[in-house]
């Protein structure tokens, strides 16, 4: 059992924007939520432990704890992600350069 069907429902949901419900038009916003595994599974990507294992960016674990940098740092290139790029890196053959992404199947 997959959920694409429901993957299906809630992209077009996100692409509309509205929702009409007894002739109410309802605008609605989208938040990805969840407990971190959870998070990681959803996005393909390994386990909490790994080296590259923050959803937002490409710090490896050990530079995880520097408070050098603000916010921008880590959500402008190369350090930032996008979906594009987690399932890119995931059809990548062998585990080099791959920042612990790992399945396109669940995106």
């Amino acid at each position: 059992m997959t959920l694409q069907d429901s993957f299906e429902e809630i992209n077009d949901l996100i692409e509309r924007k509205i929702i009409k419900i007894d002739d109410k038009t309802y605008h609605l916003e989208f938040f990805l939520g969840g407990d971190y595994k959870f998070l990681l599974l959803l996005m393909g990507m390994k386990n909490a432990t790994s080296n590259y294992s923050c959803l937002w960016c490409k710090i490896p674990k050990d530079d995880r704890w520097k408070m050098d940098f603000d916010l921008a740092h880590y959500n402008s290139n190369p350090l930032k992600r996008t979906l594009e790029e987690i399932k890119e890196m995931a059809n990548k053959a062998g585990t080099k350069d791959k920042y612990s992404c790992e399945n396109t199947q669940v995106i």
